[in-house]
């Protein structure tokens, strides 16, 4: 093994030792595309209306094997019973090792009052957790390719009044399989769960406030809360900021141009000051939805 790959290795190995937790840091965009979070949320849509997202995270700027997440969801109202489908799609890498998810979910919506609906979704797909280590050093057969994989279920509920608020409960992975299952010995069930919010109040006809909270919880961390809120001019710029329990200050702005819809998160951590006088402990989110059907433009 030459020196380039034992420097190579030895940095690709720090960086999981000193991020475990990364793959369990959430959006901090989570305001801006719910649904990443909760399928549920879809009671928002009407029949023959439907959405698609994408979102990706970039941690550790200049870093080689510096962590990168991207996330996917894509969703149509169907006929007009309240009837919601999507998929799903998420994938975290960090140094030789990658975590891959995908799922479908099925929403259905219920209209409590004039203005207010219930939606209750269930989603089923497959995780996959993959370590490439052999790409370290082919020649040394310590460094092997692992993987393991199982199916994994979601369950969701929110209670939406559109272009006012949200609140809903989800717990979109859950681990199918035995204690004595590969997957379940190596990673255990790692089952997450989410109760998330947004809301909007009106400063006038031009301006509104739209504060969001999500706190979530994991065996392995506990646990954790984020919190932001964004002003919005025009209905069509939005710019505002936040803070994540574990130590991330956050600045974001967000474009709404008729059915799409950008935003840009940048967040740095202020509380790891070991780690920060190695890196830049900081990391980047952009995100972008397009809106299709009669669905021109969201608040939510």
């Amino acid at each position: 093994m030459n020196l380039k790959k034992i420097i190579s290795g030895t940095l690709s190995l720090l960086c999981v030792s000193l991020a475990l937790g990364q793959q369990y840091i959430d959006p901090a965009l989570s305001g801006s595309f719910g649904k990443m979070l909760n399928p549920s949320y879809n009671a928002l849509l009407k029949g023959g209306e439907g959405d698609a997202a994408l979102l990706y995270r970039y941690q550790w700027a200049g870093v080689d094997g510096a962590p990168k997440s991207i996330w996917f969801n894509g969703n149509i109202a169907v006929g007009n019973r309240g009837i919601a489908l999507g998929v799903n799609f998420k994938q975290f890498k960090i140094g030789v090792e990658r975590s891959t998810e995908a799922s479908a979910n099925f929403t259905k919506t219920l209209q409590i009052s004039d203005e207010e609906y219930v939606g209750l979704g269930v989603n089923l797909g497959y995780t996959q957790q993959r370590g490439d280590y052999s790409s370290l050093d082919p020649g040394d057969p310590a460094f092997q390719t692992v993987q393991y994989g199982t199916l994994l279920y979601g369950l969701s509920a929110s209670l939406v009044r559109p272009d006012k608020y949200y609140v809903g409960v989800s717990m979109p992975r859950s681990i199918f399989g035995s204690k004595e299952s590969d997957y379940v010995r190596q990673f255990g069930r790692d089952n997450t769960f989410y109760v998330s919010s947004s809301v909007i109040f009106d400063l006038d006809n031009q301006m509104y406030i739209r504060p969001s909270l999500l706190a979530s919880y994991r065996p392995v961390t506990g646990v954790q809360f984020d919190g932001s809120a964004m002003l919005f001019f025009h209905e069509k710029f939005g710019i505002g900021a936040g803070y994540r329990q574990r130590g991330d200050l956050m600045g974001m702005a967000e474009f709404n141009l008729g059915r799409l819809r950008i935003a840009y998160s940048y967040q740095q951590n202020l509380k790891n000051s070991d780690l920060n006088r190695y890196i830049a402990n900081s990391t980047h989110e952009l995100g972008l939805s397009v809106r299709f059907g009669n669905q021109s433009r969201s608040r939510l």
